[in-house]
């Protein structure tokens, strides 16, 4: 489900917005300063103004080699963590994909038959 978009603007930097009937926020990806060569930390800090509303992480995918975004979002105005990812589109934005994780019922339902 596309619930938003990224766009690069023309002094590199990348913005975006989610809108879904709960959360409408716009936002910006920053260059995470603490990085430096580090693989595992966010490549980017997602800000609403001066609100940390998270983290995103770029990569590339192992069967296409094209790039996307994964993207994670809390807040406490928000009913649960986000999480969704970012792919680049024809036009050079990119839309933000939302996907309902599915429940892990397995290891309850397994804990419950022993």
């Amino acid at each position: 489900m596309n619930i938003g978009k990224l766009m690069q603007q023309q002094d590199g930097s990348i913005s975006g917005y989610i809108c879904t009937l709960e959360v409408q926020v716009n936002f910006n990806l920053i260059k995470n300063p603490e990085k430096n060569g580090q693989t595992k930390g966010p490549d980017y800090l997602i800000m609403a103004g001066k609100v940390d509303l998270g983290a995103c992480w770029e990569n590339t995918s192992p069967k296409t080699g094209e790039v996307y975004y994964s993207l994670e979002m809390d807040d406490p105005s928000f009913p649960q963590k986000l999480k969704c990812a970012a792919f680049k589109n024809q036009d050079g934005s990119w839309r933000v994909v939302w996907d309902r994780q599915a429940p892990k019922q397995a290891a309850s339902t397994e804990q419950a038959a022993a």
